[in-house]
Order: structure tokens, then C-alpha cells, then sequence
């Protein structure tokens, strides 16, 4: 329900995918409290276009050459499933 911006994010492949969601949160200018946005009960995911979730107790090139590759978008959502509207 929250509107943030589209953003452009480098990150080091070798650090954690978690920090990529701490990122987005923090450039959106919310709060996060276990992976959690403050005062909402699902956790915070990262999808690709293609619907894919990204493990967040995993660094970034874990993902890399299967689930992620170079230049990719990801979705930042609230839950365990990206709408499909937002993947269109």
C-alpha cells in the first residue's frame, strides 16, 4: 500500500540479499523491524520479473546465474507471492 519510487541500487554481489531489502525500505523512508515493514505482519520479499523469490539468508551471488542474473529488476513485496498484475 505504500508508493515509493522506482530506484536504481548497486550492491556488492558477496553481501547479503537482506541488505538489498534493508536498502529499499530505508530509500523509501520506512521502517523495518525482522523483515518485517513496522506494523505489518507479512515479511518483505525480493522477486524477479518472473515471479521468482530470492532468499534473503543468502548473499546475492548465491542467486546469480539461476534465479538472478546481471542488470536484473527486482520487486520489492509485502508476503510470499508478487501479484501477477505486477508482473505484467
Amino acid at each position: 500500500s505504500e508508493r515509493a519510487r522506482p530506484a536504481h541500487f548497486f550492491f556488492d554481489r558477496t553481501k547479503a540479499t537482506s541488505r538489498v531489502v534493508e536498502d529499499a525500505v530505508a530509500y523509501a523512508g520506512l521502517q523495518l523491524d525482522r523483515g518485517r515493514l513496522v506494523g505489518s505482519p507479512e515479511k518483505l520479499n525480493l522477486f524477479t520479473l518472473e515471479g521468482e523469490v530470492l532468499r534473503t539468508d543468502l548473499p546475492l551471488d548465491a542467486h546469480l546465474g539461476a534465479t538472478l542474473h546481471p542488470s536484473d529488476v527486482l520487486l520489492l513485496e509485502k508476503g510470499n507471492r508478487v501479484s501477477e498484475d505486477r508482473l505484467d
